[in-house]
């Protein structure tokens, strides 16, 4: 919008050079009066078509996902969009100690992203990870991974701020978290940086060959509905934190630990690209980032359009502060003629070609 701006003001000064040669402008000089048209019909033209491309560049962006492997072992990806939307990467794909990949979504693309540990495929993606395996295959190709494994969750905003968190409703499996740069709004860092493998109770833990490598949550361990949030337990009023869920969050303070916890959970940003890392190795400390409430059934509201500020031709506020043009100081209402049918059939064409471009 900057560079439109300066295009207007460019319109202007080189319009101006020919059209406000002299300051004795006067309502009655029909030349001068075509000329202003031309000015602000120009003006208008740019602004109009600045609004449009604005408005159709804003739905097509794409946001930015690094993801980085920082453990000491490789760690593949998965990928899951949700219904209808557009499969990323294939569903998957490796991460090698100290590698980083870009992934692109669009706006309106929402889903999550996992770490699957233990993995090992062949040569055409076939294989089977210890945790969170997506059905025997490198590319999940739209497959969730079995649980426990630890989620980020993202809803990629379309004229709304985006939505992100880090859940361990599902268990969890390894640390990792999810950071916002050059965004605005609650854009906090979400993650579980714990080990949650070497304090998870008993009940929950999942072992292999002896060794704990993943964490169930309490509804999957004991599939209970009071542990579930299902049933008579289907409200944040009937279905409190557990003493399982409680651990997580005292070792995980800025993820979700069950279906209703409404503390340091969710955040909302603005023209951001995120950073995913697996196994960081520090992350800010807890309550030094503001969250925003969880996910609501219906998207926030866009944010209001910047207000501009009058510049040189502009129409004025009031008749007290209305500019003058010509000698005898008539207002711009005044100094000016009906404006000439061109410059209606000129806006017209413009609207036209931008809808018919759009379908």
């Amino acid at each position: 919008m900057d560079d439109v701006v300066k295009q207007v003001l460019a319109t202007e000064t080189f319009l101006g050079s020919s059209s406000h040669v002299s300051p004795k402008i006067t309502a009655s000089s029909s030349s001068s009066s075509s000329s202003s048209w031309l000015l602000l019909c120009c003006k208008l033209s740019i602004l109009f078509l600045a609004f449009a491309e604005s408005g159709r560049n804003y739905g097509v962006s794409a946001t930015i996902f690094t993801f980085i492997n920082s453990c000491s072992y490789g760690v593949a990806v998965g990928l899951q969009q949700n219904t209808n939307l557009l499969l990323l990467e294939n569903g998957g794909f490796q991460l090698p100690v100290g590698v980083t990949q870009a992934v692109s979504a669009p706006a309106g693309w929402s889903g999550r992203f996992w770490g699957r540990t233990g993995c090992n495929f062949d040569a055409n993606g076939l294989g089977k990870c210890v945790t969170g395996d997506c059905g025997g295959v490198l590319e999940c190709n739209g497959a969730g991974g079995a649980p426990p494994a630890t989620l980020v969750q993202v809803v990629v905003g379309d004229g709304v701020p985006d939505q992100y968190d880090v859940s361990l409703v599902n268990g969890y499996n390894l640390p990792l978290q999810i950071a916002a740069s050059g965004g605005t709004g609650s854009c906090g860092t979400a993650g579980c940086i714990s080990n949650l493998n070497t304090k998870c109770p008993p009940a929950l833990q999942v072992a292999n060959n002896g060794v704990v490598v993943a964490c169930n949550s309490a509804c999957d361990a004991f599939n209970q509905p009071q542990y579930c949030c299902k049933g008579y337990y289907n409200t944040p009023g009937t279905c409190p934190p557990t003493p399982y869920s409680e651990d997580f969050k005292s070792a995980c303070p800025m993820a979700w630990t069950y279906a209703f916890d409404t503390v340091n959970t969710t955040y909302t940003c603005s023209g951001a690209s995120y950073t995913i890392t697996f196994c960081p190795a520090a992350a800010p400390a807890p309550g030094t980032n503001s969250a925003s409430p969880p996910y609501s059934s219906s998207p926030p509201s866009p944010p209001a359009p910047p207000s501009e500020t009058p510049g040189p031709g502009s129409e004025p506020s009031g008749p007290a502060e209305s500019p003058t043009y010509g000698s005898g100081g008539e207002s711009w209402a005044t100094a000016l003629s009906p404006p000439p049918i061109w410059c209606f059939l000129l806006i017209s064409s413009l609207a036209t070609l931008i809808a018919s471009s759009q379908l």
